[in-house]
């Protein structure tokens, strides 16, 4: 017999052990939510009671807008240096367009100044120039 007590004893305790188990997760359950409870709390109570007065709404509009301008002169002032760089390139565009149109200019100087000190070298030589037309014409006129 008392190995029979002995049997059933151990069998009750494999059957207890699952209320303890359950007690447990309810007792984590139960800290969990009231935890989830408080901290929501503070979020709502820091919400409404610790709303800012109506001056302090106002310097923090104040605040924002102010922001706001400044981000809105900071995205000027981008655009702003874009467009002197692009100037900055034009004008040395401009600069390299205008050394080549003297470059031409004083190609074409010299090119003149030679096709004129030819024609005063040809037309100073006149005896040469009329010797050169009587050889030509000679034996055409007899």
């Amino acid at each position: 017999m008392v190995y029979k007590e002995q049997n059933l004893e151990t069998i009750e305790t494999k059957k207890s052990i699952w209320p303890k188990i359950w007690k447990f997760i309810t007792e984590v359950l139960e800290w969990i939510v009231a935890v989830l409870i408080v901290i929501s709390g503070w979020f709502l109570i820091q919400k409404w009671l610790n709303k800012p007065s109506k001056p302090e709404q106002d310097l923090l509009d104040d605040i924002e807008q102010h922001e706001q301008a400044v981000t809105q002169l900071q995205s000027q002032i981008q655009s702003n240096l874009q467009y002197e760089q692009q100037l900055v390139q034009q004008q040395q565009q401009i600069d390299q367009q205008i050394g080549q149109i003297y470059d031409d200019y004083d190609q074409h100087q010299q090119q003149f100044q030679q096709e004129e000190q030819q024609i005063i070298q040809e037309s100073s030589n006149h005896q040469a120039n009329l010797d050169y037309i009587n050889q030509k014409y000679k034996g055409k006129l007899n």
